[in-house]
């Protein structure tokens, strides 16, 4: 939380939850890949990441919290940041607004993606 030093993160195969305003604030990370085993996002999860260019949300991720676009875990994002994907569309168990970085604004979305593409 607040982790404006933190640039990069290795979340550990075996983690399956990132909750809740787990890394808010921490303006100078700029890419994560959550590992398989990682099952559900909490709200702000990710929230004022403003670095953040992508992520990579594995097809394991059932649920993801986010039932305004306040409270999306992406909100505050850059608008030219894109999630990588590995499910080939929204899981039912995806709030409404799981892909909102403001008010209006929805980050792009790549489906079936195997992981981040080579920088």
């Amino acid at each position: 939380y607040n982790c404006s030093g933190l640039t990069s993160i290795n979340i550990p195969d075996g983690v399956t939850s990132i909750g809740s305003f787990a890394f808010n604030g921490c303006s100078g990370l700029t890419s994560i890949t959550l590992p398989s085993s990682v099952t559900s996002i909490g709200i702000n999860a990710f929230k004022n990441c403003t670095s953040m260019r992508r992520i990579y949300i594995p097809s394991s991720v059932t649920t993801i919290s986010a039932s305004s676009y306040s409270n999306s875990p992406f909100y505050g994002w850059n608008s030219t940041a894109i999630i990588y994907c590995g499910a080939s569309s929204k899981l039912s168990g995806w709030g409404a607004y799981w892909n909102y970085y403001s008010s209006s604004g929805i980050l792009s979305v790549v489906w079936g993606a195997s992981g981040l593409p080579e920088s």
